[in-house]
């Protein structure tokens, strides 16, 4: 048995995907899927957080506005993983790029969205490239 068996499944990361890089990152894409976590993103991505301990009310926290939208399940499990702790939320622009690129939007579309030039968006969607595997 390795190490990474005995981690959750969103602890992961077996294709080294680098848009999931951060361990934080694949929580929230794991718990709330890929459209609602650009979303959180989009909102949160970038601020330093504090997360209330398990059982504590989210009422007052910086998610308090959004927890009808994320879900109160989410934010539980939030506070189960990484309650009491104070963290900087990622940004996740090239998971964000991605993710708009298979939603059919075009690289000015991407850039438009994301606040970064065309070569920004162009350099996002290649740093999103999953690595071919080696045999």
């Amino acid at each position: 048995m390795s190490a990474s068996d005995s981690l959750p499944i969103w602890d992961q990361n077996p294709d080294n995907d680098p848009c999931l890089n951060s361990r934080i990152l694949r929580f929230i894409d794991y718990h709330i899927g890929e459209d609602k976590t650009a979303e959180f993103l989009s909102i949160f991505g970038g601020q330093k957080v504090s997360i209330p301990d398990r059982g504590m009310s989210f009422a007052k926290s910086c998610f308090a506005d959004d927890i009808e939208r994320f879900g109160a399940d989410f934010f539980e499990a939030l506070a189960e993983e990484f309650g009491g702790s104070f963290m900087t939320l990622p940004v996740g622009k090239s998971y964000r790029a991605r993710l708009l690129k298979r939603h059919g939007q075009t690289i000015n579309q991407i850039a438009s969205a994301l606040g970064v030039t065309y070569q920004g968006a162009e350099f996002l969607l290649r740093k999103s490239e999953k690595p071919a595997h080696v045999v």
